[in-house]
């Protein structure tokens, strides 16, 4: 196994038995959000950007300039990084290039929680509370809610349910089919 921490823009790596295996220092500011695809370690920073991580030897595959923050926000599937930045975008991690994105429609934007997958179909909240469905493949918009209250946790599926909580205290369990 390996286990990684962040401790001010420092990324340490650490074995099995908890010692530590190597650390690395970010390049600038530090990481909101990791995800490990193979040998790559994906950072969203606190500086906008997306980082590929060759663990391997701790070289930079590739940065990318984001529209926002990414907290906790980044997911894969069949080859395609999923990430939302204020914006929410399909990014090939092999080049960095952008297969697709949806723009948000508020200052916050998509940026707290973690995006769900469900078949084909991906799902996520702006802060503001609109959660929105859209195609995996080609980003094609599907549906659109907007729950008038703040969201800020990850979105969970759940059998059939896609489940989701707001800062009013409320839980909210919706059927996928649903909104698809």
């Amino acid at each position: 196994g390996i286990m990684f921490c962040n401790v001010a823009g420092e990324l340490h790596c650490f074995k099995d038995d908890g010692t530590e295996n190597w650390n690395y220092t970010i390049p600038k500011g530090y990481p909101l959000s990791m995800h490990l695809i193979k040998d790559t370690l994906f950072l969203a920073t606190t500086e906008k950007e997306l980082l590929a991580l060759n663990l391997k030897d701790r070289t930079i595959k590739w940065t990318k300039e984001l529209a926002g923050y990414a907290f906790d926000s980044i997911i894969s599937r069949n080859g395609t990084l999923y990430i939302q930045a204020k914006d929410i975008y399909a990014i090939d991690p092999t080049t960095s290039k952008t297969i697709w994105q949806i723009n948000s429609k508020t200052p916050e934007g998509f940026c707290r929680g973690a995006i769900a997958l469900s078949e084909n179909t991906l799902f996520a909240t702006e802060q503001s509370g609109r959660l929105i469905s859209a195609n995996l493949n080609d980003g094609t918009f599907l549906k659109e809610f907007d729950f008038k209250e703040t969201v800020r946790s990850p979105l969970t599926i759940a059998s059939n349910l896609l489940i989701l909580s707001t800062t009013a205290k409320k839980i909210y369990a919706i059927e996928l089919d649903k909104f698809r």
